[in-house]
């Protein structure tokens, strides 16, 4: 009964600071208490969260409120700097479609589905070697040796 009891009071202690923890978070995020969430701000245990909070705040040394505070600082720099890296990017590189042209549709060459590079047959299965007999494309999915190997296996597994 101890064990159990005591271990009901941790997690009570865990599950308060955790809660608290995300109350700090928030408020680091979203200063302004008009743009909370509605629940957070009529919630009845907010003072007893935001008491937690201060509580723990002041346990922690300033130095690594510090230190923490830099990190954050720097992560957004960096979030800064790849978003502006990103649009440079996709000034000198559009994607196709964004700029009204149309993507090209032809495959590379050496690719699978390309005339005279595609054989048919797959590694761990009885495929033709001159292609598909019934003249399915290489390039919409499966192959018919493809699909009745996977439905042999289905089958087998049932």
């Amino acid at each position: 009964a101890l064990d159990r009891s005591l271990g009901f009071v941790f997690g009570l202690v865990i599950g308060a600071c955790l809660v608290c923890g995300a109350y700090m978070l928030m408020v680091f995020v979203v200063p302004d208490r008009k743009d909370w969430p509605q629940p957070v701000q009529e919630a009845r245990t907010l003072p007893l969260v935001e008491r937690g909070a201060t509580l723990i705040r002041s346990m922690v040394p300033d130095y690594v409120i510090e230190k923490g505070q830099a990190a954050i600082e720097q992560g957004v720099r960096t979030l800064q700097d790849g978003k502006a890296a990103s649009d440079t990017i996709n000034k000198v590189n559009p994607e196709p479609g964004s700029t009204g042209e149309t993507p090209s549709l032809t495959p590379m060459p050496g690719a699978p589905g390309t005339p005279g590079t595609d054989t048919g047959q797959t590694q761990g299965s009885n495929a033709n070697p001159a292609g598909n007999p019934d003249g399915q494309q290489a390039t919409t999915g499966y192959k018919d040796a493809q699909r009745n190997d996977l439905n042999r296996l289905i089958e087998s597994s049932q």
